[in-house]
């Protein structure tokens, strides 16, 4: 029954039916003994399956970049505000002294009248 099995990392192709190598980033591990009984039963065929799987050590990822592309994000955002803030300041500096500037000149015109 041993002889039946693909060797590590490679999975039988129904197509060809044969042994053929497990696609990128996916890998078979060695598969576990096998007792004569599991050929009788279909519920024994669970963990002798003949397919590859994602290769957990490549299936993590890493935080570090997720993490720091949110922090920068938030700082970009950050910084935005206030320079928003700063121009709508500015502006609302601009409009009060023109409005100032245009209250002086009445004054001036009613002091004169």
């Amino acid at each position: 029954a041993a002889a039946c099995d693909c060797p590590d990392n490679e999975f039988k192709s129904n197509i060809t039916d044969t042994c053929t190598a497990c696609p990128s980033g996916q890998t078979k591990p060695p598969s576990p003994s096998r007792p004569l009984v599991s050929f009788a039963a279909e519920t024994m065929w669970q963990g002798f399956l003949n397919t590859c799987e994602v290769d957990s050590s490549q299936a993590k990822v890493d935080p570090v970049p997720i993490i720091a592309g949110c922090g920068g994000g938030l700082l970009m955002l950050l910084l935005g505000f206030i320079a928003y803030k700063l121009i709508a300041r500015y502006r609302q500096a601009v409009a009060d002294s023109q409005a100032y500037g245009a209250w002086l000149e009445t004054q001036g015109d009613n002091a004169l009248a």
